[in-house]
């Protein structure tokens, strides 16, 4: 899988500080407000609707550190 933006999204080619970033500019690209994005991630957040889920986390960067040492 490349570190394109659904491989981002999804936390397993980068970790989730940096997953939201890349999906931020991606929708921003695309006409929406920043600040949107933020009230956006809030409410995702709540609903567990977007990203790895907090105990997924760990499980999900050992899956993509094991890949990216080829493993």
């Amino acid at each position: 899988m490349s570190n394109g933006g659904a491989c981002c999204a999804s936390e397993v080619c980068c970790d989730p500080p940096g997953a939201r970033v890349k999906a931020k500019a991606a929708l921003v690209a695309m006409g929406m407000d920043p600040a949107q994005c933020d009230i956006l991630w809030a409410w995702m957040d709540y609903e567990s609707l977007m990203f790895a889920d907090t105990s997924l986390r760990p499980f999900v960067q050992k899956i993509a550190t094991m890949a990216r040492a080829g493993k």
